[in-house]
């Protein structure tokens, strides 16, 4: 018995290089072939990298055998930092990053904002706080690439430590949102988040809030290029080491409201590599959609201009908890 496969194959989604991408192929394929075909095929998906090695897999398979053993390591490797943090920390290189600051209410920042716990307080003055928002966009990263928002309620402090307490966090991959929830305690949700250009670079920004888990940033043209590096990675540029604290994750049981995690403090050393360049204050887009108490943080008032930082390296270090 023969098999005629006829097929269309585009360049751009497979491991075979054609001219024509649009060309229809005829191949003719023996019952011997097919079955040998589709055996490689379960193989190579099924068993473990140390069986299928053995097995001799036809040439345009083994871009698939590298790939589903590189997910398998990643899987693996996700669920080790979900048990603990490395001693050097984890690092972020080469990120780009918005932060816009926002003065928050100190009522309004008290309804999600921890204070006079273990210690922590809120710091305001004449009735405000600063908040803000943070947007990242994570090219290497210990978990792969991702995009992050986070929505920061107020200021805190603790001794002479003091940190900002991020309220609400989007993230664009499971694994991130995982790693953020279970190792640092962060309210990390899985959501979306696109960028779209402005028109003209005079034109100011727009953080469009659809809901809590989709979140579109108009910037301007220049945040669409790459970032560059001002420094080589050996050589060293402006560190900054701040506090950071979370933790005090709630969980609804069926008898009452316990967090499942205690207050965590853990360090964040900033490294920067690129230039930071200050930007018009961006304006706030809050759908009907988006829950009332980040609507009220995001509705604060935006005094101060926002800063873009084109590179910047990041090690987070592993978290303490705080129990009195």
């Amino acid at each position: 018995l023969k098999c005629r496969i006829r097929t269309c194959v585009r360049a751009d989604r497979t491991t075979t290089n054609f001219k024509n991408p649009s060309v229809w192929i005829t191949v003719n394929v023996t019952d011997m072939q097919l079955l040998r075909l589709v055996l490689s095929i379960t193989l190579v998906a099924v068993l473990p990298a140390s069986y299928s090695s053995r097995i001799r897999v036809p040439r345009k398979l083994q871009a698939f055998r590298r790939h589903s053993t590189a997910a398998r390591r990643r899987v693996k490797c996700g669920a080790n930092w979900l048990s603990a943090v490395p001693a050097e920390g984890m690092r972020f290189r080469n990120a780009r990053v918005l932060y816009q600051p926002i003065l928050v209410k100190t009522e309004v920042a008290k309804r999600t904002t921890p204070h006079n716990v273990c210690g922590l307080k809120l710091l305001s003055l004449f009735g405000w706080t600063m908040g803000g928002i943070f947007v990242v966009e994570w090219t290497e990263s210990p978990v792969g690439p991702y995009r992050e928002v986070a929505v920061l309620s107020g200021l805190v402090g603790r001794g002479w430590d003091i940190g900002a307490w991020a309220s609400h966090i989007v993230v664009t991959t499971e694994t991130a949102a995982d790693v953020g929830r279970r190792l640092f305690g962060l309210p990390a949700k899985l959501g979306s988040i696109d960028f779209e250009s402005a028109f003209g670079s005079s034109v100011r920004g727009v953080f469009e809030f659809h809901a809590d888990d989709w979140v579109s940033i108009k910037t301007t043209p220049d945040w669409r290029c790459p970032p560059t590096r001002n420094l080589n990675p050996e050589q060293r540029g402006l560190s900054i080491s701040l506090p950071s604290f979370s933790g005090l994750l709630p969980t609804t049981s069926a008898s009452k409201t316990t967090p499942i995690t205690p207050l965590l403090r853990y360090p964040l050393v900033l490294r920067l590599t690129g230039s930071i360049k200050l930007c018009p204050s961006f304006l706030t887009s809050i759908s009907s959609h988006v829950p009332s108490d980040l609507r009220e943080i995001l509705s604060g008032e935006y005094c101060f201009p926002c800063i873009q930082i084109d590179a910047v390296d990041v090690v987070a270090g592993a978290p303490t908890a705080i129990t009195s």
